[in-house]
């Protein structure tokens, strides 16, 4: 299956690259590749992977879901195979588990604005500016427009699945995007209101191996996958 539409962010975007560039004077530049900033798939990917978890997890407190559970942080191995799953193993892959969700990074469309703000430290203590320490900070200025491009293998969203645990896989998965859709955050400064994406006029491609080739066998929108998963 691919996944294709647009990225456009609603607040300012803040990706940080944690080192000066030869393109930009601020103390904490933004990611880019050449002169023009990006979205890393990675990025991305780990905001999904997150609603995912958090999806999973309601799930289980409302006792909706049986035999599911979620990776807990050092894991080194993820259980698949016994009577717990891990659902966001399946679709984004563990230390023994191939991811099945592949996001490439998304590249600006045309010249994107960016600014430079000039920030104040707080004095943690006090809780009020921290006198004579100033820095600097680049943003992507709001309304720029991103590709955005995913591919998702044996795993279908459009349809869904018949079998556990793929079945709730979909269901979760199908959730994270259509927020991604009406809008998440990435990047730095999140708490402040920045870096609030939605992936717009998306399209979701299923294709089939037959013969030797991919084919295309069907399509929707994501407005419409996300209007199965409300029903």
């Amino acid at each position: 299956m691919k996944i294709e539409g647009k990225i456009l962010n609603e607040t300012p975007l803040r990706i940080g690259s944690g080192r000066s560039t030869e393109f930009s004077n601020s103390d904490n530049p933004i990611i880019t590749r050449g002169e023009n900033p990006f979205i890393p798939g990675s990025s991305i990917k780990g905001a999904l992977r997150s609603i995912v978890e958090a999806y999973v997890n309601t799930m289980i407190i409302e006792k909706k879901w049986n035999n599911v559970k979620n990776c807990e942080p050092g894991d080194k191995k993820c259980e698949t195979c016994s009577n717990e799953y891990c659902i966001a193993c399946l679709i984004f892959g563990h230390t023994d588990i191939a991811s099945r969700f592949y996001v490439l990074d998304s590249i600006p469309k045309g010249k994107p604005i960016i600014s430079t703000r000039t920030m104040v430290s707080i004095n943690r203590i006090f809780g009020s500016q921290q006198r004579g320490n100033l820095y600097t900070l680049d943003f992507v200025d709001p309304g720029t427009e991103f590709t955005f491009s995913a591919i998702l293998n044996n795993l279908n969203i459009l349809e869904g699945e018949k079998e556990e645990p793929l079945n709730k896989a979909v269901e979760a998965l199908r959730f994270a995007l259509c927020q991604l859709k009406d809008g998440i955050f990435i990047g730095g400064r999140k708490s402040t209101g920045n870096g609030l994406i939605k992936l717009v006029s998306a399209n979701l491609a299923l294709f089939k191996l037959e013969g030797g080739d991919l084919k295309k066998i069907s399509e929707k929108t994501l407005e419409e996958v996300c209007k199965v998963g409300k029903s």
